[in-house]
């Protein structure tokens, strides 16, 4: 094969990015908040990746149109990049060569390979990049294995990454990815299958759904070479046997179809030129570089509210049990060391686990299928005070109580039946103006039931107080034992309250919002100095955050987090959590203001069985820029 001169410039093995006024391809259209589509400005730089071949010649092209910009050797195949700051780009390439993975990065006329990120265990098929904040990640195609979602590169700490976090189930013939990074949509061909959508974040739950699919399963006609996806979702998927590009849109009910020239269409990228217009740039080995124009409707999209991350501070041990087994956390301040403080945490299947501040468990205790648990201190038992927890025991319909003494060694006592036919969640209070304690428990459709908690010869017994519905099904509450305010959760729903001091009916008090979403399930108190610096901390199960509100009226919302991986600790973040427990105090130097352990409904990284993860309160009121 001749070498090519640099006004025709190359043969392109890798695909083309496109830049707009500094943003990565992915971003060149923007999107505002009213989920319209504005035509994009005026383009300021388009780079174009390719490598030129002939014999015993192979490099790595960036250029802006024909002006090369910069150049490394290597035979590299598919690429994607992202931008990282003004001018600044991370790019990843193919190298097909070495079988690796090249990081690099692009700023001040400079391309420099930050790694290479060699594979062993199979054949690289492809790349494509995913951009979630600062964190670059790249789904990696292998040949006969899963797809690998790989951190690549940091934006915060300014460097190549290479860490693992998850595996997805596809490895038959796998031949391409793209990302929509404003949607977090992840799209995966397999060549003679179809199309698939994952979602595309780190604590996503892995489940697909086939967006296009090839005959006789859906609507495609041949082998699927290469896709791309575009800000709006519209979807380009190669046919190349036929001589098209299959264009998908979601609202579409069928797929539309496009005419190119030449053979084998493997390679392409696209971009609109406004809401009508969308330019498609693609390659075949008889024709090479050829672009089109297409008179198509973008189609409107909203980003998703920003949700902050904080990188989680620790976790403890995996449960016994793999599947839907960690639940709920209650946490216990050791009264003269709490650096020796003590997470006790149900296993919904087997039993109390406790562990300490390092995450190492160091005990088990037995007691059953016990879903919910909470404590409190200063607890009469045969004259000696102690601390005392109670959770709610699904085996039996009752409540199990627990005594913890001061050096922190717990132990089972006995249970207590209710009358409810399906214990879920439960919460305690301490009304210290009369020195009583309660238990607070409820039922799958709605009742709740409140017994206040005695002390006779080492054994607790309850009586009946309190008795109230909501209007679905509850799990989270918490009572703040300084104004007598339980705060009950309904999962489809959103928070409601009362004084369990008053008899009354419970009101809502939060709803469901773009940044809440159901189920919801954990609910804790961050007691500050005063009232004024407390707060709830509620579980957003279904969009993986954390939700803050004033604890007192009109109990305000705040705003979202989530608790993202810290790759420096090898620990993942946190997703789909079921309970939290937080508090206020000073544990050690590590959480000088405050403590909140989650439970993690995927424990990755690598993949385990269930787990809570750890968080420095200080992150949050330092965030917020709350006291």
């Amino acid at each position: 094969m001749k070498l090519l001169n640099k006004t025709k410039t190359l043969s392109l093995v890798a695909i083309s990015l496109f830049t707009a006024l500094g943003c990565s391809q992915n971003q060149s259209t923007h999107i505002e908040q009213s989920a319209q589509i504005n035509k994009p400005e005026v383009q300021a730089k388009s780079f174009t990746f390719a490598h030129p071949t002939a014999d015993n010649f192979e490099h790595l092209t960036l250029q802006n149109n024909d002006q090369v910009l910069a150049q490394v050797p290597g035979h590299y195949e598919q690429i994607d990049m992202r931008s990282i700051g003004k001018e600044q780009y991370v790019i990843a390439a193919h190298n097909k060569a070495n079988n690796s993975i090249d990081i690099f990065s692009y700023q001040h006329n400079q391309l420099q390979l930050l790694s290479s990120q060699i594979e062993k265990s199979a054949a690289l098929e492809g790349l494509c990049l995913y951009q979630d904040g600062a964190k670059v990640y790249a789904y990696v195609l292998k040949s006969d294995q899963n797809v690998e979602q790989r951190l690549v590169f940091d934006s915060l700490a300014n460097q190549a990454k290479q860490h693992t976090i998850r595996q997805l189930p596809l490895s038959h013939n796998v031949t391409a990815c793209s990302v929509n990074d404003q949607s977090n949509q992840l799209f995966i061909a397999e060549e003679t299958i179809g199309v698939w959508q994952f979602d595309a974040r780190a604590e996503a739950t892995v489940t697909r759904h086939g967006v296009a699919m090839v005959k006789p399963f859906g609507q495609l006609k041949s082998e699927i070479k290469a896709l791309k996806v575009l800000t709006d979702g519209t979807l380009l998927i190669s046919q190349a046997q036929e001589q098209k590009i299959a264009i998908y849109q979601p609202e579409q009910a069928n797929l539309q179809w496009v005419n190119v020239t030449g053979d084998e269409v493997e390679i392409f990228d696209a971009r609109w030129l406004s809401d009508k217009q969308l330019q498609i740039h693609y390659f075949d080995e008889e024709t090479l570089w050829q672009q089109l124009r297409l008179d198509l409707s973008a189609k409107p999209v909203s980003t998703e509210a920003f949700i902050a991350e904080l990188a989680a501070d620790g976790e403890t041990a995996p449960v016994a049990r793999m599947g839907d087994a960690a639940d709920d956390p209650a946490i216990w301040l050791n009264p003269t060391h709490s650096e020796n403080s003590l997470i006790l945490a149900t296993d919904k299947k087997s039993g109390l686990a406790v562990y300490d501040l390092a995450g190492q468990q160091t005990q088990f205790i037995p007691s059953g299928r016990i879903n919910n648990v909470d404590l409190r201190y200063g607890f009469d038992l045969n004259g000696q005070q102690v601390s005392l927890a109670a959770a709610s025991n699904r085996d039996h319909n009752s409540i199990s109580f627990y005594q913890i003494t001061d050096n922190g060694v717990v132990t089972e006592l006995n249970q207590t039946a209710t009358s409810l036919d399906e214990v879920y969640g439960l919460c305690m209070h301490h009304d210290a103006s009369s020195d009583q304690y309660y238990v607070f428990i409820n039922d799958k459709d709605g009742r709740y039931e409140g017994y206040q908690v005695t002390a006779q010869n080492s054994q607790i017994k309850t009586s009946l107080t309190h008795e109230f519905r909501l209007i679905d099904q509850p799990e989270g509450c918490v009572v703040n034992d300084k104004t007598g305010d339980i705060f009950l959760g309904i999962e489809d729903h959103g928070i409601w309250h009362m004084n369990v001091s008053v008899p009354q009916q419970p009101t809502k008090i939060a709803g469901l919002s773009t940044k809440v979403t159901d189920d919801i399930e954990g609910i804790a108190i961050y007691h500050g100095e005063s009232i004024n610096d407390s707060y709830l901390v509620v579980s957003s199960q279904g969009n993986n955050s954390y939700a803050l509100y004033h604890a007192y009226p009109p109990f305000d919302y705040i705003d979202s987090f989530r608790i993202s991986a810290n790759f420096d600790l090898g620990i993942d973040g946190a997703s789909e959590t079921d309970g939290l427990a937080v508090h206020s105090s000073y544990f050690s130097k590590d959480y000088p203001n405050g403590l909140l352990v989650v439970q993690d409904g995927r424990n990755l990284m690598p993949h385990q069985a269930q787990n809570f993860k750890l968080l420095s309160f200080e992150k949050v009121l330092n965030h917020f820029n709350l006291k």
